[in-house]
């Protein structure tokens, strides 16, 4: 049986002290990873001016195969950050239902929920994002424009202050009958907001 990640707060409460540890002997600041996409600059979350709000719901309505310099930026300190492999960014107009994937708005990460080191790489991902750095809880996913994260049977979105519910696949009619794939057991899939595939938040300015 696949392994379910942690609530948020069980991420933060036994992986928190190990993160920081590891930040410091690294002499990496947490709130300052940066893309290395040239011309789309990455700022720190501590040292921002403002905030972005939490992201809003705004599905897939059009398709393009041109991969935004938000995303790639995203993308580019996502492997940089946390290593593994992306899978998916663009996807034919053709294949498969509504995605942001066809706008250029997702990104599939190969992390495997039922390998231990890679459930590590995702929790290190997570807990970072959703820190909350001067009061702002969520920071660095709102200033990248993380709409939501789908992984291992659980969906954590920003209009739910990316607390953790329940995920199903709409093809699926349980879980026990839908794919690792469909459940999102082998691989992340993270949404962002159009503000934040552009480039256009806090994150970027």
């Amino acid at each position: 049986m696949a392994t379910h990640a942690p609530r948020r707060s069980a991420l933060l409460t036994f992986l928190g002290a190990a993160l920081a540890l590891a930040a410091l002997v690294a002499g990496f600041d947490t709130q300052t990873a940066r893309a290395s996409t040239p011309g789309v600059p990455v700022v720190s979350v501590a040292k921002a001016a403002s905030i972005d709000p939490y992201a809003r719901y705004e599905p897939q309505t059009a398709c393009t195969v041109v991969v935004r310099k938000g995303t790639r930026a995203f993308v580019d300190q996502l492997k940089a950050r946390y290593g593994g492999k992306i899978i998916g960014i663009t996807r034919p107009c053709n294949q498969g239902g509504q995605s942001e994937h066809k706008e250029s708005r997702a990104v599939d990460w190969a992390i495997d929920a039922r390998n231990a080191q890679q459930r590590q790489q995702f929790y290190r991902f997570f807990n970072e994002i959703t820190a909350t750095v001067n009061g702002h809880t969520d920071a660095r996913a709102r200033m990248q424009g993380i709409m939501y994260v789908i992984w291992n049977d659980r969906i954590w979105a920003a209009w739910n202050g990316f607390e953790p519910r329940p995920y199903l696949h709409a093809s699926c009619t349980s879980v026990e009958k839908c794919s690792p794939t469909l459940r999102h057991v082998d691989h992340v899939h993270i949404s962002l907001s159009w503000d934040g595939a552009n480039g256009l938040t806090g994150w970027y300015r």
